[in-house]
């Protein structure tokens, strides 16, 4: 069922990333955005982490973090 959903909605996604992509690469190359570095951020001395916690996942980025934070403190 999950393969014929793809086959059957691929003549649709296929020319919409496309065009997305397409759209993006001429923004890029006509400098209507401005690049990343060139944004006014303001410099933090801190750290920020962002994790996205799905599921099971985020009990490994919690002891990834604390490992990050012993490994800091000694």
């Amino acid at each position: 069922m999950g393969l014929s959903l793809l086959v059957a909605a691929l003549p649709v996604l296929l020319p919409l990333a496309l065009f997305w992509t397409a759209t993006e690469t001429f923004r890029d190359l006509l400098g209507l955005d401005e690049s990343p570095s060139d944004l006014n951020v303001a410099e933090d001395d801190g750290v920020s982490l962002v994790m996205p916690g799905t599921c099971a996942y985020v009990f490994w980025q919690l002891g990834m973090v604390q490992y990050l934070c012993d490994l800091v403190a000694g």
